[in-house]
């Protein structure tokens, strides 16, 4: 019994910290997702986020053309970010239609992403109007691993969700995406 009771205890001690970092990771992943950034308009970033509380938007743009005259300090972090980055590059307040046209704020931004496929860089589209016209497949273009996707599902298939996705050439295709 005694034996027993050790083994029980030693095992519950190897576990519980493990359980803890699960549960701290995921903390950490929840609040990062909070957070979106618009790299779109590179190189200058936009980051905005909504305060979970208040509901309260926030966006901030950096202007990182400038990169190269971050003085190369060592130090810590804080004193690094609030001391030497911040004020180098600033942060101006934005227009009303600069902000309506790069931030996103709240879960706005949709979940969905083009699926990785294989090795590859991009995935085939496909022309939506022939799809929802006669039920047919037919290529009409590629679009970059990771594009955003349509929140709405258009066909369901074992393994595949297709939504609408535009390309870089202002083409609107279906394709396989996930969250």
């Amino acid at each position: 019994m005694k034996r027993l009771t050790t083994n029980l205890l030693l095992i519950f001690c190897l576990l519980v910290p493990v359980a803890h970092a699960d549960i701290i990771g995921y903390s950490i992943r929840g609040f990062l997702s909070s957070f979106q950034i618009n790299t779109t308009t590179k190189p200058k970033i936009y980051i905005s986020w909504t305060t979970p509380l208040f509901g309260t938007k926030y966006c901030q743009s950096i202007d990182l053309s400038r990169w190269n005259e971050i003085p190369s300090e060592k130090m810590n972090l804080y004193d690094y970010i609030y001391g030497k980055v911040i004020p180098l590059f600033g942060s101006p307040s934005l227009t009303p239609e600069e902000e309506a046209a790069n931030c996103y704020g709240g879960n706005i931004i949709s979940p969905y992403h083009v699926k990785p496929n294989g090795t590859l860089l991009d995935r085939p589209t496909y022309d939506p109007d022939l799809f929802a016209k006669d039920g047919s497949w037919v290529q009409n273009g590629r679009v970059l691993i990771n594009s955003i996707c349509d929140t709405k599902i258009l066909r369901k298939t074992q393994g595949y969700e297709y939504h609408l996705v535009t390309n870089k050439e202002g083409k609107s295709g279906l394709t396989a995406c996930i969250q």
